[in-house]
């Protein structure tokens, strides 16, 4: 039996992610990375995996020549009946003014809740280190960085969908796939990283086709998860 043929087992998965994880002092991180590869193999995450990428590949227009995972959008409450050129307008409406950090920044209501109950922890973390936050970006209505100069429709970034924020691009700048410089200042401190990650949010650093340490965005499965 899989994760995603019992309700039951996919229960305890999401409260270990979302109640105990994410809340775990930074000393445990090694605990909770064991505890995760556990569970995964355990609930047979591989064939919920291949259903995330099943589910991304479902494009959906956005307007602007812009494309997106269409049941991302059924999860965000815009379905299929909204015309194109009407996703980004109510979008919008769902984009909410937080603090974070010191800084001012627009996100996703789902997304301003995480990152509003990890802060405290980010900020003691960041303390710790003498890491200090010159910038932080969210909403943003563009594509993924990687498609800029692509040609045809581009994907949209998460950014334009409001669920992921940039912390200091300069010390953290966006690389290339095969760039071997070290992947920004915030990646040095791998414990502030773990914060996120615990809570459900990826990190940039850890891309595959390419780095980009500034990134952090909530994971596509997470998002199933808060409206499961």
């Amino acid at each position: 039996m899989v994760l995603g043929e019992s309700g039951f087992l996919r229960k305890i998965y999401i409260y270990w992610k979302k109640k105990i994880a994410g809340y775990l002092p930074e000393q445990f991180g090694d605990f909770v990375e064991r505890v995760e590869l556990y569970l995964e193999d355990f609930f047979g995450m591989e064939k919920v995996k291949d259903f995330i990428v099943a589910a991304r590949s479902e494009k959906r227009d956005v307007g602007n020549d812009f494309y997106t995972s269409a049941q991302l959008l059924n999860y965000l409450g815009i379905g299929a009946d909204v015309k194109p050129q009407q996703v980004k307008s109510l979008l919008e409406k769902q984009i909410k003014k937080i603090q974070f950090l010191g800084h001012t920044v627009h996100v996703h209501i789902i997304f301003a809740k995480k990152l509003k109950l990890l802060e405290g922890r980010v900020k003691i973390a960041m303390k710790k280190y003498g890491y200090k936050v010159e910038t932080i970006g969210g909403y943003d209505w563009r594509c993924v960085t990687s498609a800029k100069d692509q040609e045809g429709p581009k994907k949209l970034s998460y950014h334009g969908l409001g669920l992921a924020i940039d912390i200091d691009p300069e010390q953290n700048p966006y690389r290339s796939y095969g760039d071997d410089e070290p992947k920004g200042d915030i990646g040095r401190y791998k414990s502030i990283v773990r914060i996120f990650e615990n809570a459900g949010i990826s990190w940039g650093g850890r891309f595959k086709v390419s780095q980009n340490p500034m990134h952090f965005e909530l994971k596509y499965e997470d998002i199933l998860n808060l409206n499961a």
